[in-house]
């Protein structure tokens, strides 16, 4: 299906760049539904955070008084899997090109 997605986006530029047409073009969009607070923690203190409204606020505010609050954040940010998006300075690592963003001729 994604797949899919990409050929209107194609056919808008091969138009504009290869016959000069200049129209406003309508790009598909793509809308993915998941529940509020997906990616974070389940749980907070025992409570429900996905799905709820708890998702919405800050889900571990006391994370330098808290232990377990600071090692439930670390394991969330590190869900990520940051060492796989940057290299050792920081930088976006070569096995994620499509995180870079390209230059701009110009």
């Amino acid at each position: 299906m994604v797949s899919r997605l990409a050929i209107p986006p194609r056919a808008i530029q091969h138009e504009a760049r290869e016959y000069g047409v200049v129209d406003r073009p309508r790009w598909p969009a793509v809308v993915l539904r998941t529940p509020k607070g997906w990616t974070g923690p389940k749980e907070v203190d025992g409570k429900p955070a996905e799905g709820t409204f708890r998702s919405h606020q800050v889900p571990m505010a006391d994370i330098r008084d808290n232990a377990e609050h600071l090692a439930q954040l670390e394991a969330w940010m590190l869900s990520y899997e940051p060492k796989a998006l940057f290299d050792d300075t920081a930088g976006s690592s070569r096995s994620s090109p499509h995180c870079r963003p390209r230059a701009i001729a110009g």
